[in-house]
């Protein structure tokens, strides 16, 4: 072991021990007006059927949850009084007894005063007891006794059985012990006599303090205590028997003066509890444990709570290894079992229990020989070999103790802080600057330089062995590693990822490395081919609580402990896993009620784990098979609806715990909701954590966190349930609560609403159907009137189109090349004639044809006329190549107007030859526009009204093909319009020209 290991806070673990050594309890603590209680005289303290703790103070009454005090706006009217006794009827209502008052009972709601106020005799009642149908009250001027058949509403039929001073009274089975203030008077009550009896304090058991006892009976109500040889008759004045544990509360009277202890006896031997946590001159005035808790609650006058705690933490303080505080420097076992202890001048064995002194300062000094030894002399370190024998490092060299002969012997050797002794028995030391090591007879071996670097402000923290290899932690240079050959390694941030401040290194049997630094880390490594590898860690999120980590030990059970800034882990090994989460168990400061820091730890025979402070040894019982009791409670604490608490009347709440009735009925409106989730009783609620779900809003539990909100919003209307767990982490108990939750279903999401919604929405969807299906008839009527229009002025077209000047023309023409013997030119002429007659009785049955088509039909019309008129003019026509004939469409017999327009009253009367083209070109919308060029010199609009019969007729066309423009924009266009324009223009050569242009919608 070595010294500058035990400068570093390794763990924060101890507690209470008996000043006897018997390390089987724990520390104890106070709770005081510091704390939140009304008053440091606690007079009772009392736990109702519902799990209610009450505390009948000088001050009042107060409730107490175990961690915190609180108060009932119901009892105010109590505040400032001094309450004696707390009991509960069978109705469950409670009772007070209370001085210058009297009896007050208590409903949940309201106190009332139960004798009458006229009557001075009961307004001082100092205790009183219920049993069956029997009310006994002692008061400051006698004993009273009366029965009641179902309940009691006076104390007038009370008796009084005598006029003792009565301070306390105690059942035991059928007795009642009346204690009264003065020393000489003391009686029974049977109640199966219901009458006083006799006391003989010649039956009294002997009680002697650290010795067995086997003769104390339950039914005994006072005892001869013998303590320092000491022997004082005593009363008890309460007793609480736990499992094999039974507590008393002894009264006795020194000198007219009177004084109070308290005793336990377990497994048959009886412990001064007074004695061991210094509670002498405490004056203890009553007792309380509650079920499966291994917490002892003293109330005291004068000093409020105090609460003993029996747990697997213990410790003997410097005080009761007779050594001066502050000195403790080192611990060591004997192969036996024994455990020994440094402090700075003296070596002590604790043994069964008991502190025996093997070497003193003079002992020391006296084999050195060195002349300033009684003043400064250190023990640095301590370590035993396989022989039995320790070896004690101190500032003037190399002790060695022999338990065996019982003889000190001095080796000199070197000053080493830091050393450990290797498995063939060599010593191997850490000195300035170098690893020196010695075989057993304390002969240097050999000797090793640490190169500058590794040497500079090496501050070591642990050294130990394994298959033959030193590691060395330490707290700014990582880990070193000495090899077999006397080679070092060292290990940092840099070439293996960990933390250069290690505080503590453990190889376990697997030959894994744990690693514990500042970093709240825990590392576990594995050394292949001299090189350091993070193979897995514990962190925060697996569970560790804390950032310094250290003190790790390695138990036959598979666990692994270690301590933090913050508390003791219990780790189970074989849990460790990538996969999964370690499981862990945790105590914290409270727990273990925590006072120092921790240097160096070491396991005993037994599996459990000694610490060594400055100031005392701890004892960590390690055995975990046997499943503690958890003493916590579940509660709703306080439920918040849109961040504001949640007030209603008492009808939702329970009268006594305050909390919440199941089920919680809201508005549709309180819809965002807070839980307070705690304990409603937890000896230690900070060492916990906690999970959540709602089911009917999520079925999943929430992790595990120490947050104590949970918090929901815009939750539907509808039926929940709030289930929550906390689970301790000291024990691993886990507590649950669940509560329903009812939010009212919003009025429009009501079934009633939903179907009026629903009938109103079918009614109105009926009703436009209704009136769409009217309208659409009556757009069906336009339409086919629209159409029949359409078909009409097709029908017109056709007729305009086949005039009888066309015909008789066209005849002519055909007759006159039949006359002029010009058959070819007949046989053409009729052949075209007679396509143009079925194109024209074609296309009349159709609304849009292919522009192919209506292509063909336009050039056969216009050789026709190109014929008729000896070939007077000329045409062509041309097309966009973007445009595809075959599928552009256009309504029939809409150009063919145009054209014949334009041939009759414009290029005929010309007396140059007439020029005609016609363009078609198509834009990125799909839409046509038709332009038609030519030099003919009449105006072809609709508002000249020249006379000839042609142009009558031409005219006429355009006006039926206007309105067919007209009726097509109103039943099939698609957004663009069907138009024509005809304007007249003059080139740069005063040549006229008329262009005519007709768009076309897409229709395709």
């Amino acid at each position: 072991m070595n010294l500058s290991f035990k400068q570093f806070v390794l763990i924060i673990w101890f507690s209470v021990l008996s000043i006897a050594c018997y390390a089987g309890l724990s520390s104890k603590n106070e709770f005081s007006m510091r704390d939140g209680l009304p008053g440091n005289n606690i007079k009772d303290i009392y736990e109702d059927s519902r799990g209610i703790v009450w505390l009948a103070t000088d001050a009042g009454v107060c409730e107490f949850t175990g961690a915190k005090v609180k108060f009932r706006s119901e009892l105010s009217i109590l505040n400032g009084e001094q309450v004696n006794c707390i009991q509960e009827k069978k109705n469950g209502n409670l009772l007070f007894a209370v001085t210058g008052v009297g009896l007050c009972e208590f409903d949940g709601e309201k106190v009332k005063t139960v004798n009458d106020q006229l009557n001075d005799d009961f307004l001082d009642i100092h205790h009183f007891v219920l049993r069956d149908t029997s009310l006994c009250i002692g008061t400051s001027n006698g004993f009273y006794f009366t029965t009641y058949i179902k309940d009691f509403r006076s104390l007038k039929d009370s008796r009084k059985l005598n006029n003792t001073n009565v301070l306390k009274l105690s059942a035991n089975k059928n007795l009642l012990a009346i204690h009264s203030k003065e020393n000489d008077s003391y009686q029974i009550f049977d109640f199966n006599k219901n009458k006083l009896t006799g006391t003989n304090f010649d039956r009294s058991p002997e009680i002697i303090v650290r010795a067995d006892l086997k003769s104390l009976e339950t039914s005994d109500l006072l005892v001869e205590l013998i303590f320092d040889k000491i022997k004082q008759r005593c009363e008890i004045l309460q007793r609480i028997k736990t499992d094999n544990k039974t507590y008393f509360l002894l009264r006795f009277f020194d000198k007219g003066k009177e004084y109070r202890k308290l005793i336990l006896l377990e497994k048959g031997i009886v412990s001064d509890l007074s004695d061991q946590y210094n509670l002498n001159n405490t004056f203890i005035q009553c007792l309380y444990q509650r079920e499966n808790s291994k917490e002892l609650w003293l109330g005291t006058k004068g000093k409020g709570l105090i609460c003993i705690k029996n747990s697997r933490f213990s410790y003997i303080d410097a005080h009761n290894l007779e050594i001066k505080p502050n000195t403790i420097s080192d611990i060591a076992i004997l192969p036996e079992g024994d455990i020994i202890v440094a402090s700075e001048q003296y070596l002590k064995k604790i043994k069964n229990g008991k502190v025996e002194q093997v070497a003193s300062k003079i002992d020391f000094c006296k084999l050195s020989g060195k002349e300033n030894c009684k003043l400064d002399l250190q023990i640095y370190d301590l370590e035993s070999d396989r022989n039995g024998l320790i070896w004690i490092a101190s500032n003037y060299g190399f002790y060695t103790y022999d338990f065996i002969l019982g003889k000190l012997k001095y080796k000199g050797i070197a000053t080493a802080n830091d050393f450990i002794i290797l498995s063939d028995g060599r010593l191997f030391c850490a000195l300035d600057k170098k690893i020196a090591i010695f075989n057993g007879k304390g002969e240097k071996a050999n000797d090793y330089l640490l190169n500058s670097l590794l040497a500079k402000e090496l501050e070591i923290s642990k050294i130990v062995e394994s298959n033959g290899e030193v590691w060395i932690s330490t707290r700014s240079k990582g880990i070193l590693r000495f090899d077999s050959n006397g080679k070092f390694y060292n290990y940092n941030r840099g070439n293996s990822g960990i933390h250069n401040v290690v505080n503590d290194l453990l190889i376990l049997p697997d030959s894994s490395i744990i690693v514990g630094g500042n970093n709240g880390i825990i590392y576990k490594l594995e050394c292949n081919k001299n090189e350091l590898i993070i193979k897995d860690s514990i962190t925060k999120e697996d569970g560790l609580i804390g950032t310094s980590v250290h003190g790790f030990q390695f138990l036959n059970d598979g666990s692994l402990w270690c301590g933090t800034n913050l508390g003791v882990h219990r780790f189970k090994y074989s849990s460790w896993s990538q996969n999964s989460r370690i499981e862990n168990r945790f105590w914290n400061l409270k727990d273990a009620n925590f006072k120092n820091s921790g240097k160096e730890s070491l396991v005993d025979l037994d599996g459990n784990i000694w610490v060594n402070t400055t100031d005392e040894l701890v004892k960590i019982e390690t055995d975990c098979s046997v499943k503690e009791d958890g003493n916590c409670e579940m509660a709703l604490m306080n439920l918040q609806v849109h961040n504001k608490d949640w007030h209603t009347d008492f009808s939702n709440r329970d009268k006594w715990r305050k909390s919440l009735k199941d089920p919680i009925v809201l508005s549709y409106k309180q819809d965002n909701l807070t839980f307070e989730l705690g304990y409603f009783y937890c000896e230690n609620p900070n060492n916990t954590l906690f999970r959540y779900r709602l089911i009917g809003f999520n079925q999943d539990w929430t992790e595990w966190k120490n947050s104590t909100e949970a918090v929901y919003t815009n939750l539907q209307g509808g039926e929940y349930r709030f289930e929550f767990e906390g689970k301790c982490l000291s024990t691993g108990n886990i507590a649950n609560y669940n509560i329903n939750i009812v939010i009212e279903k919003a009025w429009w999401r009501t079934i009633w609403f939903i179907a009026v919604v629903v009938l109103s929405f079918f009614s109105l969807m009926f009703f436009i159907l209704k009136f769409y299906k009217k309208r659409i008839r009556k757009e069906e009527k336009n339409r086919t009137k629209q159409f029949n229009r359409v078909i009409g002025l097709k029908i017109k077209a056709l007729q305009y189109q086949l005039d009888p000047h066309f015909i008789f023309n066209s005849l002519n023409s055909i007759q006159s090349y039949i006359l002029d013997n010009e058959e070819d030119l007949a046989l053409e002429y009729l052949s075209d004639f007679s396509m143009v007659l079925r194109k024209n009785i074609k296309n009349a049955n159709e609304n849009f044809i292919q522009l192919s088509d209506e292509l063909s039909y336009l050039k056969l019309y216009l050789k026709l006329e190109q014929m008729r008129f000896s070939d007077k003019f000329t045409f062509q026509i041309e097309i966009d190549p973007t445009i595809n004939p075959l599928k552009v469409k256009l309504p029939p017999m809409i150009i063919q107007p145009f054209l014949e327009n334009i041939i009759r009253t414009g290029l005929r009367g010309v007396d140059c030859e007439g020029k005609l083209s016609l363009n078609f070109r198509q834009e990125e919308d799909g839409y046509v526009r038709c332009v038609i060029t030519d030099n003919g010199n009449n105006d072809r609009t609709l508002t000249n009204n020249r006379r000839e019969e042609s142009v009558r007729i031409g005219n006429d066309s355009l006006q039926i093909t206007q309105d067919r423009m007209k009726l097509l924009n109103k039943v099939i266009s698609n957004g663009r319009t069907y138009h024509y324009s005809i304007k007249k223009t003059v080139d740069s050569k005063n040549n006229n020209k008329t262009i005519t242009e007709i768009g076309f919608p897409k229709n395709y």
